[in-house]
């Protein structure tokens, strides 16, 4: 099964081929972020791409670690999942950093794309909190969870061209047709 991260990946490496070393932060007390750094560590590896880890507990210590003790050879930041609950100053920490250093930021989340990052592959949350709209009028009018459909959220890739252009990327005209949204 193809999953997001090996999606974000495969797209981050078609506009940026020569990329090797993808920094991502993650916060060791939350286990979502855990298990997407996983599911992360192993689609990089299929692509021969290390991923150097950055370690930080709340959105200080990610403007300390930015500051201090980023990485060299660093080719892009990888925001592997939406951290906006436990980072919610993600955007004004990596987007500035990234147009700083000429870095494509892929996120997870489309809220970022527009204030700068990259593009961002993510579940569109307005149909997914529709599709729970849904079933749980189905539940309070008395179906059976049993019955209830299997539904998964769509996904949309969210491409912010003038954060491209500023960090000297083009976008390929078929990425392009595979976006829904486009910040030009």
């Amino acid at each position: 099964m193809v999953l997001p991260h090996d999606i974000q990946l495969d797209l981050l490496l078609e506009l940026a081929p020569n990329i090797e070393r993808i920094f991502v932060p993650y916060n060791p007390d939350v286990s979502f972020e855990i298990y997407n750094l996983g599911r992360a560590q192993e689609a990089a590896a299929d692509l021969g791409v290390e991923l150097v880890l950055g370690e930080a507990y709340n959105d200080d210590e990610v403007a300390e670690l930015l500051a201090t003790s980023f990485p060299a050879d660093i080719d892009a930041i990888w925001i592997t999942s939406s951290r906006e609950s436990t980072f919610p100053r993600d955007g004004d920490n990596f987007i500035p950093f990234a147009l700083d250093h000429d870095l494509p930021l892929v996120v997870s989340t489309a809220s970022f794309v527009p204030d700068g990052a990259l593009f961002a592959y993510a579940v569109d949350l307005v149909e997914l909190v529709a599709q729970g709209i849904r079933l749980v009028d189905k539940v309070l009018k008395g179906t059976p969870t049993a019955a209830l459909p299997i539904e998964r959220p769509e996904y949309i890739l969210t491409i912010n061209l003038q954060t491209a252009q500023a960090i000297g990327l083009e976008i390929p005209d078929d990425v392009l047709e595979k976006a829904h949204e486009i910040i030009r």
